[in-house]
């Protein structure tokens, strides 16, 4: 029989977001814990395992490693390897941003990483912008959010394709 043992306490960590208190914690356990460094040992082996929740969290449904249909042991092994370095840059980066939100994206991310992102990011702003305008002149949203989108991506690509053949950032 095992027996269940309770544990709460208001820590003195930082808040999990801007608007709310302290985080109020209670731990069921069957570990026995009577003095303060068990209980604190007792928190970091829970805190630790909720990092693997998180971690498989993100693999499976972030990455959405179980609907990968791939045909070899290879394949899976190659792609699982990706995708956990994946994850773990992601729930790294869940962590920092519940704990130190004002962190520079460069503590994370190199400067090709950073403009990379913003390079994908106009597309996207292309077609929302596009489909914003199609919705206010009343037509159809498809056609007029693609049309945008491509003829923009198309436009950053030779800015950034004539910026690398004459050797300057773009």
């Amino acid at each position: 029989m095992f027996g269940l043992r309770a544990a709460s306490g208001w820590p003195n960590a930082p808040q999990i977001c801007r608007r709310c208190g302290p985080l109020c914690w209670r731990l069921l356990t069957n570990r026995a814990a009577c003095t303060a460094e068990q209980v604190i040992e007792l928190v970091e082996w829970y805190r630790a395992r909720w990092e693997i929740e998180v971690f498989f969290n993100v693999l499976k449904h972030g990455c959405r490693v179980e609907s990968l249909q791939l045909a070899s042991l290879e394949k899976v092994e190659r792609a699982l390897t990706l995708f956990m370095v994946v994850s773990w840059r992601i729930a790294r980066l869940i962590r920092l941003g519940r704990t130190c939100p004002d962190l520079p994206a460069s503590l994370m991310f190199d400067p090709d990483e950073i403009r990379a992102a913003h390079v994908l990011a106009w597309p996207l702003v292309l077609a929302l912008l596009g489909a914003i305008s199609a919705w206010a002149g009343g037509a159809n949203v498809g056609r007029p959010a693609l049309r945008p989108t491509f003829g923009g991506a198309l436009a950053i690509a030779l800015t950034a394709g004539i910026g690398a053949i004459f050797g300057t950032v773009v």
